[in-house]
């Protein structure tokens, strides 16, 4: 069945499964004046809108009803759906919660995932980060979570590895057409000038493509830590919820990524912080599409 989120005055509670809020409906506590988004829409629309909600929606909702919201939230704050324009804030400051609670936990998981992947020259690093994403879906769900909890990423060592190496290839169809202009731009125009300006252009380019690569794959890692999906299925159901609101989850992921980038200007050590952070803030929107099973 499909998901919903519910506006409610300035709140927006959910995703719900449709089976509940026909049940809210049925039951009256959910009136007229309350708006309706199906996970992945754009637009608030009146539940008499919806062929999906058949029943009663003239009674007034009850003054005593508060949705249910499961998962970790931070007091006075909600997942928000699509089209709020708050729903970055919330999302930052559900990731700072979470962390914050645990920094002891989550900063010895990162030294630690640093460590072995600098030690394993890179192997070990895709099943480390699914580790530290498991971690950060315990404290969303109000666990509590301790630094080796992170070498539970091992169990997904392939499907990590899948992810990294379909990531790769797909970048390469790109980028290596990309040098490849770029080479024989600078063979047939010669000049220091020539070869600064094309490389000033490719780094530019780098950069973009790198954006558009991360926030098409925002989700594919949440996902293959929270039991979802294989690293293929990842990557279609990432691109999938992506697409439907594009540009406000390049928002997010651009975000993010300054988030933990700015622990870089702390003589690096400041990533320890930083980098869980930046993940807690993806799980806290990861949370508000895909809720707890």
């Amino acid at each position: 069945m499909s998901q919903w989120y519910l506006l409610r005055g300035n709140q927006t509670h959910g995703p719900y499964e449709e089976a509940q809020i026909r049940q809210w409906v049925q039951a009256g506590q959910i009136g007229p004046a309350d708006r309706l988004c199906p996970v992945g829409g754009t637009e608030w629309r009146p539940v008499s809108d919806f062929l999906e909600f058949s029943g009663p929606t003239t009674a007034p909702p009850s003054t005593g009803y508060a949705a249910p919201v499961g998962g970790y939230q931070p007091a006075g704050t909600q997942p928000l759906g699509p089209g709020t324009a708050s729903g970055l804030s919330v999302w930052i400051n559900t990731g700072w919660q979470m962390v914050s609670t645990e920094w002891g936990a989550f900063v010895g998981a990162m030294a630690l995932m640093l460590l072995i992947t600098l030690v394993t020259i890179g192997i070990c690093g895709p099943p480390l980060g699914v580790g530290l994403y498991r971690m950060l879906l315990k404290r969303h769900a109000g666990q509590s979570v301790r630094a080796g909890d992170v070498f539970e990423g091992f169990r997904y060592f392939g499907v990590a590895w899948g992810l990294v190496l379909i990531i790769t290839l797909a970048s390469m169809v790109v980028v290596v057409p990309l040098m490849l202009v770029v080479f024989l731009t600078v063979q047939r125009q010669g000049g220091e000038q020539a070869a600064a300006s094309v490389n000033l252009l490719v780094q530019g380019v780098s950069n973009l493509l790198g954006i558009a690569i991360g926030t098409i794959t925002l989700f594919a890692m949440p996902l293959i830590a929270d039991d979802r999906a294989g690293a293929i299925e990842a990557l279609v159901t990432s691109w999938n919820t992506v697409k439907a609101n594009f540009w406000t989850y390049l928002l997010a992921y651009f975000i993010f990524q300054l988030i933990s980038s700015a622990g870089m200007f702390a003589c690096c050590v400041g990533i320890l912080f930083t980098a869980p952070l930046s993940m807690g803030c993806t799980v806290a929107c990861y949370r508000s599409v895909f809720p707890a099973k």
